[in-house]
């Protein structure tokens, strides 16, 4: 009985491991969200007349827990947001801050040239997200299986 609840332990370790590797998840799913709505925006800005809020509001429906359209809203309608953004860095939050601070200001076509500009930035940002967590969250999972493959042995 022992030896079952010690090995345990290193699956206990490896999903400390998991939990504390989400938040690379969490920040490539909000890259890969901001980057499609900002081609959305592009789109819509070029061919529609709506506002900015009726096109978040507008598919809001299909992605109702989408955590980067609640912090759009939040920047649009208040200039701030109170969401909790852990997973993401200073100089990524500060993008997205430069970002809504300016969106829907101009007129369409200087609102295009500043889309335009930001995007090889917002690419940069996707890309690196995505590096990021395929190569942390399986080293986090496999440290943490070590980890408490190690406690395992000091144990016995």
């Amino acid at each position: 009985m022992k030896i079952f609840v010690l090995m345990l332990i290193p699956l206990f370790t490896a999903l400390i491991g998991f939990v504390s590797s989400m938040k690379y998840s969490d920040a490539r799913d909000f890259w890969e969200r901001f980057e499609f709505w900002h081609k959305k925006i592009k789109s819509e800005i070029t061919f529609s007349q709506r506002s900015l809020l009726e096109i978040f509001n507008g598919s809001e429906d299909l992605y109702k827990n989408d955590k980067f359209l609640s912090v759009a809203k939040d920047y649009l309608q208040k200039g701030k947001t109170d969401e909790n953004l852990n997973f993401l860095s200073k100089n990524e939050k500060e993008f997205i801050y430069k970002y809504f601070q300016n969106l829907g200001t101009m007129d369409r076509d200087s609102q295009l040239n500043y889309l335009n500009s930001l995007e090889t930035e917002l690419n940069k940002y996707v890309s690196d997200a995505g590096q990021k967590d395929k190569k942390y969250r399986p080293l986090f999972v496999k440290m943490g299986f070590l980890l408490g493959l190690v406690v395992f042995i000091m144990i016995i």
